[in-house]
């Protein structure tokens, strides 16, 4: 779980910068830093997409360790959530 959670830290942190940078495919979404001007917009814009991101990020943690009834590893809703804010962190 540990390789998988710097994995994923890592390819986090570099579409952070992407969507900062680049925006989207082609273009879209348009770059974050388009609105670096308007304070407001620039740090909403990037709250938006990490929100975006832990959300994603929760959900993938939930099913990785989501609990097996057929007596297998699992866990339970409270370590996907820890799990997720660390990749997040």
């Amino acid at each position: 779980l540990e390789d998988i959670g710097a994995a994923r830290a890592r390819a986090l942190a570099q579409a952070f910068v992407l969507a900062l940078t680049r925006g989207g495919i082609n273009g879209m979404p348009r770059p974050i830093e388009l609105h670096a001007h308007d304070p407001r917009r620039y740090v909403g814009d990037m709250l938006a997409w990490i929100h975006q991101q832990v959300a994603s990020e929760a959900e993938f943690a939930k099913n990785v360790l989501k609990y097996r009834r057929d007596g297998g590893a699992g866990g339970d809703t409270d370590a996907a959530a820890a799990a997720a804010a660390a990749a997040a962190a």
